[in-house]
């Protein structure tokens, strides 16, 4: 009897603590990119890391900015097709596509940890990754954009 009620509470630890896992799904986009903004050639301009300095159009609030342990981030591995990123409090990745199709975000998934102060910034950076069909970089920024070509996010080296 002593052992099942020590074995108890050890079952029910384990059920309870788990790997997270979440799965935004994501809409293929119904036109194609715009031309010259999303193609094989300029795809290795995406390459590598980013960080998020705007969300459709409004500035990422400096107050929010400060307490992040790291900064809001997207990075691309154009040799796996990989994207990930940290959006405020969980870190997300999933694959793009580009060659041959319109440019898309699939698969994103998320850890699901719960962070009060970063939880709406959170919400809306998934969410604007969600709408993403097209790219546009000029330079050292980078604009993931809707179907209709308005900036979802603004990113900068």
């Amino acid at each position: 009897m002593k052992q099942i009620s020590l074995a108890l509470p050890l079952l029910l630890l384990a059920c309870a603590v788990g790997e997270p896992e979440t799965t935004m799904a994501s809409e293929p986009p119904t036109t194609p990119s715009a031309p010259g903004s999303s193609n094989s050639q300029d795809e290795a301009q995406l390459a590598g890391d980013w960080h998020i300095i705007a969300i459709d159009g409004a500035a990422i609030p400096t107050e929010l900015v400060g307490p992040l342990a790291q900064p809001l981030s997207l990075s691309f591995d154009v040799a796996e097709g990989r994207v990930s990123g940290y959006s405020g409090c969980n870190h997300f990745s999933g694959a793009y596509r580009n060659a041959d199709q319109p440019f898309a975000l699939d698969g994103l998934g998320s850890s699901k940890m719960y962070c009060e102060a970063t939880a709406e910034l959170e919400s809306r950076i998934l969410q604007a990754l969600r709408r993403v069909s097209q790219f546009q970089v000029d330079g050292d920024t980078l604009r993931l954009q809707t179907a209709s070509a308005e900036t979802a996010l603004k990113l900068a080296r």
